[in-house]
């Protein structure tokens, strides 16, 4: 993984960087993408600063992702395909064509998986968008596992 370069101590930025230090930032992204056989490159702390503060609780993350995703978080190809589709088209502002050419494919090939998404789900995904965003973030960066006997919080 690559490293952000060093600021200097005047930073006041208040970025996690900053107030943390360099070992909290390497053990958390490390545990942020640990065992996750899809990140196979280099990645900036910024890729997963969401996911790495998120994930800080593995089980509850987990539960999370679960919850949030439904059938989604099902560990199969066709799951994971709506979920990269559904990562990027929220990624790129809910615009199909844009999506389409990020992911090689045609615009209603998008609005398709984008449909079959929203009935596995039951629910538009403007509905809860924020969290369904970050559930496809840690399902992307973490894998996606079998939920631990615990409910979400």
């Amino acid at each position: 993984m690559s490293e952000p370069t060093p600021r200097s101590s005047s930073d006041d930025t208040g970025s996690p960087l900053a107030r943390h230090g360099w070992a909290s930032w390497r053990t958390g992204v490390a545990s942020a993408v640990a065992g996750n056989p899809v990140v196979q490159r280099a990645t900036t702390y910024r890729e997963v600063e969401i996911v790495a503060l998120a994930a800080h609780d593995r089980d509850h993350a987990t539960a999370f992702v679960a919850s949030t995703l439904g059938p989604l978080a099902a560990d199969n190809a066709q799951a994971a395909r709506l979920r990269e589709t559904l990562r990027a088209y929220l990624h790129d502002g809910s615009r199909a064509p844009r999506t389409a050419h990020r992911l090689n494919t045609h615009r209603n090939t998008i609005l398709h998986r984008v449909a079959r998404a929203e009935e596995l789900l039951g629910h538009p995904l403007e509905e809860h968008r924020l969290e369904l965003a970050l559930a496809l973030e840690l399902a992307h960066w973490l894998g996606v596992r079998p939920a631990s006997r615990h409910e979400r919080p």
